[in-house]
C-alpha cells in the first residue's frame, strides 16, 4: 500500500467516507434551517401580491375621484362662464327695460301735460 499525506488509503478512504457523511449532515442540516425561511419568503411574496392588489384598488379609486372631480371642475367653470353671460344679459335686459320705462313715463308725461293743456283751453272756453 502506498503512503499518502502519512496515511494508508484505508484511512483516506474512512477520511472521504466522514467528510461525505458530514456533507450529507451539513445538507441535510442546511434544509431544514432553510424550510422556515422559504415559508417565511412564500408568505412575504403572497403578502406583497396582497398589498399590491390593495394598492392597486386604492390608487384606482383615487384616480375615480380626481377624475370626477376634474369633471365636476369643468363643469362648474363652464356654468360660472354661463353665469357670467346670464348675468351681462339681465344686466343689459335690466338697463333696455329702464330706458323703456323712463321713455314711457316721458310719453305718460307730456301726453299728461298735453291732456292738461287740452282741459284748460276747454275750461276757458272759445276764444
Amino acid at each position: 500500500m502506498a503512503f499518502y499525506g502519512g496515511g494508508t488509503m484505508q484511512s483516506l478512504q474512512m477520511r472521504l467516507q466522514a467528510a461525505n457523511a458530514r456533507a450529507e449532515e451539513l445538507q441535510q442540516a442546511t434544509e431544514e434551517a432553510t424550510r422556515p425561511l422559504l415559508r417565511q419568503l412564500d408568505a412575504l411574496q403572497a403578502q406583497m401580491a396582497n398589498n399590491a392588489k390593495t394598492w392597486q384598488a386604492v390608487e384606482d379609486k383615487y384616480a375615480r375621484t380626481f377624475y370626477a372631480v376634474c369633471s365636476i371642475r369643468q363643469l362648474l367653470t363652464r356654468g360660472g362662464r354661463l353665469f357670467d353671460h346670464l348675468a351681462v344679459g339681465w344686466l343689459r335686459l335690466t338697463a333696455q327695460l329702464r330706458q323703456s320705462f323712463e321713455e314711457r313715463n316721458a310719453a305718460v308725461e307730456a301726453e299728461r301735460a298735453a291732456s292738461v293743456r287740452v282741459l284748460e283751453l276747454v275750461r276757458r272756453g272759445p276764444s
